[in-house]
């Protein structure tokens, strides 16, 4: 694709984004833009929001585009078995809680998707349980056939995998969000028919979900999806809730990047137009989502997350390369560096952390004319904007 085609699709999708997060929050809406079909198809892969969009297109009864409509049902029904899946795999995991009398707590966009008007794309279901009772589980899993991946995060085991659409995910840890040591005690019934499941309690949900969507995965700053599930969270929460998440956020290192999550998420749930703070990191998103990587040598080192990084300059730069020192001791996938790794964790372990920042370090570098142009973009965007309205 040529470059000025791309940036036409990423222009046009951010057009939509404007579009969407009006009609997403609020009961009345402009006209759709009518723009490409492809833009569509960029932006709603991008954000993943094409499911509660649709909803709300349908609630209000907006018109779209003739090409545009069949696009967005179509996604929408992806996003929806996705969510089907998850709520079946749900279910199993409740019945072994309830037959062998376990607690296990369910994280993330698996609470939301009990609901219709709450379900929002997912692509796994994390599931929490007492560190040193996960063998249990695990084996259950196994024997109801799913099957592992071949390795490990640094907070989870291998996702297991099943002819479901979504995977299966069981932490030991939660990571980045610093729960207090009594989370575990505040945790609620996730809801009455699913017995032994739980949920975190709301402050520390609310909590989970910015940290999860803002510091663990930097390119997910802003994505509709994940404004959505924040939205969710919050308003699951009493004020005093939310005004213990805004006291951690502005204590928080990261307190520039989390209060614009929380103002755009609370203004959703408010039923009014959030003022777009991450227009620019969506913008990398749809650059990347339309090019990606055009030699497969090189495809490893593409990745939304060091464009992100690269946005923020030095800092964001610092955080991308130090995020390394947290995947230390954690097993890497390539056969021979596995082999030894293990066989000499010391020396093995140096040289695939060794090789993992060199891999981090290139992705900057090759993300870097990528943050410019989507800089470029947004410059572009906002001049168009002023103009029409001057001229208008």
């Amino acid at each position: 694709m040529k470059k000025a085609d791309v940036t036409t699709l990423a222009r046009d999708a951010l057009i939509l984004r404007r579009w969407a997060l009006r009609a997403i929050a609020t009961t009345s809406c402009d006209r759709c833009p009518d723009v490409a079909p492809r833009a569509w198809e960029l932006f709603l892969r991008a954000e993943h929001c094409a499911l509660p969009l649709r909803r709300k297109v349908l609630r209000l009864d907006h018109d779209l585009p003739a090409d545009a409509a069949p696009i967005l049902a179509a996604i929408a029904l992806e996003e929806t078995q996705r969510v089907i899946s998850a709520r079946a795999q749900l279910r199993r995991v409740s019945q072994w809680a309830h037959s062998n009398n376990r607690k296990v707590v369910i994280l993330k966009g698996a609470v939301a998707a009990g609901h219709d008007e709450s379900a929002v794309d997912l692509s796994d279901i994390d599931l929490w349980i007492s560190p040193g009772t996960e063998d249990p589980l695990l084996e259950w899993l196994g024997t109801s056939g799913h099957s592992p991946k071949k390795h490990a995060a640094q907070h989870h085991h291998a996702s297991r995998l099943t002819d479901q659409l979504v995977a299966v995910e069981v932490h030991h840890t939660i990571p980045y969000a610093n729960l207090e040591p009594a989370w575990e005690s505040r945790t609620l019934p996730l809801a009455p028919e699913s017995p032994r499941l739980h949920r975190l309690d709301p402050a520390d949900h609310l909590w989970h979900v910015l940290i999860h969507a803002s510091v663990q995965h930097i390119d997910r700053r802003g994505r509709l999806r994940d404004l959505l599930l924040l939205s969710h969270a919050s308003s699951l929460c009493s004020d005093r809730d939310r005004d213990l998440v805004h006291a951690r956020a502005t204590s928080h290192p990261a307190t520039d990047v989390l209060h614009p999550m929380l103002q755009m998420a609370e203004a959703i749930t408010a039923g009014q137009e959030p003022v777009d703070a991450f227009t620019t990191i969506a913008a990398a998103r749809y650059l990347d989502t339309a090019t990606g990587p055009r030699h497969p040598a090189v495809r490893f080192l593409f990745s939304n997350a060091a464009t992100t990084a690269a946005l923020y300059g030095i800092p964001g730069c610092k955080h991308h390369m130090a995020r390394v020192l947290t995947s230390r001791d954690s097993v890497t996938p390539v056969p021979g560096l596995r082999w030894f790794q293990r066989r000499s964790p010391r020396f093995g372990g140096a040289i695939v952390l060794g090789l993992r920042f060199i891999k981090r370090a290139a992705s900057l570098v090759l993300a870097a004319p990528r943050a410019h142009a989507a800089r470029r973009l947004v410059r572009g965007l906002d001049y168009i904007s002023v103009t029409k309205h001057l001229f208008s």
